[in-house]
């Protein structure tokens, strides 16, 4: 964490975790993102999530089922629909949360709260110095 970070938190007087979760970890976030989005779609694509339910991993069982049919063009093509119908919805999830975060969109729903509450307010009182015009009858 850098420590002008911490000290410009600290002069706010926000705590160590607001600190850590209100300036830190948005900035973070930000910077780790795309990378980890790559890692989780091949991570996908290596391993199956069948592996998870204790059933035999997708490529060997259509290795088995190939080799006792000798189907391969009807099994493999069956396999790929199944990893794109994973791998795609998941990417372009991921896509969008990072073009969110990018933009500076808050992703939490009370961030998102507060920032329409501040805009609102902001909107509703004039700008100091400014001389308001009254409107004439």
């Amino acid at each position: 964490m850098h420590a002008g970070l911490t000290e410009a938190g600290e002069a706010l007087g926000i705590k160590r975790t607001g600190i850590f979760g209100h300036i830190v970890l948005p900035q973070a976030l930000r910077l780790a993102l795309p990378g980890t989005n790559t890692m989780l779609v091949d991570l996908l694509k290596s391993t199956s999530l069948l592996v998870t339910v204790s059933a035999a991993e997708l490529m060997s069982e259509g290795r088995l089922i190939t080799s006792a049919t000798f189907r391969a063009l009807e099994v493999y093509p069956v396999i790929a629909a199944i990893y794109f119908a994973l791998c795609y919805p998941l990417s372009q999830l991921l896509l969008l949360l990072e073009r969110k975060v990018r933009s500076g969109v808050p992703l939490s729903p009370w961030r998102r709260r507060r920032l329409r509450a501040a805009r609102a307010l902001l909107a509703a009182e004039p700008a100091a110095g400014v001389p308001v015009k009254e409107a004439s009858a």
